[in-house]
């Protein structure tokens, strides 16, 4: 509920940007027909005193009334391609709101690894400090966090860790929230359920495809700070192939909830890397699965957003896997 709730937020937001474009549009057009009418006026009033005997020379005010009927045509084109702009995007904007939830295939070399768990609560009001305590069921304290105190709906994740960032068992834990305003007071907060259900984390996957077979291939996994965390044996063949990344690292310890990329590296028979006349890897037309998360409108259009900063573009999309 609470990212459906974002996300219409989000789209009224874009679509009130685009209407702000076409304001700009409306007063451009106001201003030239205010001067416009000026412009008319004194003409009127020059020919109205002009001398009979040496009358002004009409061309200069023909070339400028030519001036005006132009600037007002572009104008008028201008407010039919923010029309049409705006009509695009919030079709788009609509189109793009059906992914949300969904696992979509897209190209990109972006990959998202999920937090194992997650827990929703509701601020009846602005609270200055908001404490979530998580337990295990012997009921000591495993991880305490300090969370949002906005008034509304939120989501929060758990990445199933404990205060000093050791993993803890897949099972069930119990959550307590309290919340307090600027004069010290308690802030009532609403919880759905005091169980929170930390579960294996998802694994994500990826898909490749080589134009020709090469002698052996391997996947790395950076994390968001550019470091190594894993290196896959991947199959070298010719065409498509798909791989499921155990969310794990070199050491076998499952990685931290966030955003990763991947890089596909090809090695000939000499065990020398296969790459282009730019030294760049051979292009595998790489593509990962994520959950969309939340739509947006940026400079480069609609876009689905996968992870805290990772986003694709709806033509980037090649299939919806659930």
């Amino acid at each position: 509920m609470a990212t459906t709730s974002s996300t219409t937020s989000n789209m009224f937001g874009d679509i009130s940007q685009l209407n702000g474009a076409s304001q700009k549009t409306i007063d451009s057009r106001n201003s030239v027909a205010s001067t416009y009418d000026n412009f008319l006026k004194l003409l009127t009033t020059q020919l109205k005193n002009q001398d009979p005997l040496d009358p002004t020379d009409s061309s200069e005010f023909t070339n400028q009334l030519v001036q005006f009927s132009q600037v007002e045509q572009q104008i008028n084109l201008n407010a039919k391609f923010d029309k049409l702009l705006t009509s695009n995007q919030a079709a788009q904007m609509l189109q793009a709101s059906n992914y949300i939830g969904k696992n979509v295939e897209a190209e990109g070399s972006f990959l998202t690894v999920e937090a194992p768990a997650s827990f929703n609560y509701w601020m009846t009001k602005d609270a200055t400090t908001v404490s979530a305590v998580i337990k295990d069921e012997n009921g000591n304290v495993v991880r305490t966090m300090t969370l949002d105190g906005k008034s509304g709906s939120h989501t929060q994740a758990w990445d199933g860790r404990k205060d000093d960032g050791s993993l803890l068992p897949v099972g069930t834990y119990n959550l307590i929230m309290s919340a307090l305003d600027e004069n010290g007071a308690s802030v009532a907060v609403d919880l759905p359920t005091s169980k929170i259900t930390l579960s294996e984390t998802p694994k994500p996957r990826f898909g490749y495809t080589f134009a020709e077979a090469y002698n052996r291939a391997e996947a790395r996994i950076f994390d968001s700070d550019g470091s190594l965390v894993r290196v896959l044996k991947i199959d070298s063949g010719a065409g498509r192939k798909s791989v499921v990344w155990d969310g794990r690292d070199e050491k076998n310890t499952p990685v931290a909830a966030g955003s990763y990329e991947v890089k596909i590296l090809a090695y000939d028979a000499n065990d020398k890397l296969v790459t282009d006349d730019k030294s760049n890897p051979v292009d595998a037309k790489l593509t990962t699965v994520n959950r969309v998360k939340d739509i947006g409108s940026t400079e480069n259009g609609v876009q689905l957003q996968v992870g805290k900063d990772a986003y694709i573009n709806l033509d980037k999309i090649v299939a919806v896997r659930g």
